[in-house]
């Protein structure tokens, strides 16, 4: 692995004086290096600083790693989250099933949970568009599962409200 130093320019002010701090934002092609699936990519930030007397003085951050992800570990990733989706699907099912109707916490709870499952759906279609190993039927069939749960858990919200309102003393 080779090692690159890249330039930082604060912009510093010469008439300013000393800076105690700076920040920028860096864009690091790595175009330019070939990096195969699955490859870590060691990086740091070292500093110095104004210092005249000796030698400056180092600040070094702690090692972190870039890992470069094939396009199947990225399918495999939304496989696995599309399981733990159809489990949670299942639950959900199985609570509304069993659930008594005059049961006003548990009828809240199912609700929160079909909530969350919409939210979910939709960061996985979102997955689902950059996984070129996913098919566009797949994220389809997901989209109109989200449009149908979301239209589920926004009758139930209007249905759950009255009940909602009755449960909170009055002054």
């Amino acid at each position: 692995m080779s090692r690159k130093a890249l330039p930082f320019d604060p912009g510093a002010d010469a008439t300013a004086g000393p800076r105690r701090s700076a920040q920028a934002k860096l864009l690091w092609d790595l175009a330019e290096v070939a990096l195969p699936p699955g490859e870590r990519v060691p990086y740091h930030l070292e500093v110095k600083d104004n210092s005249t007397v000796g030698e400056p003085n180092v600040g070094r951050s702690r090692t972190y790693y870039l890992r470069v992800f094939s396009p199947r570990e990225k399918n495999e990733q939304n496989v696995e989250r599309l399981r733990e989706l159809a489990e949670r699907a299942l639950r959900i099912l199985g609570g509304r099933l069993t659930a008594p109707a005059d049961d006003a916490a548990a009828l809240e709870a199912l609700h929160r949970d079909t909530a969350a499952m919409v939210v979910e759906a939709g960061t996985l279609v979102a997955a689902l568009e950059d996984d070129v190993l996913a098919g566009e039927a797949l994220r389809r069939a997901l989209i109109g599962l989200r449009d149908r749960l979301d239209a589920l858990a926004s009758a139930e919200a209007k249905a759950l409200a009255p009940a909602k309102k009755a449960a909170v003393p009055q002054p």
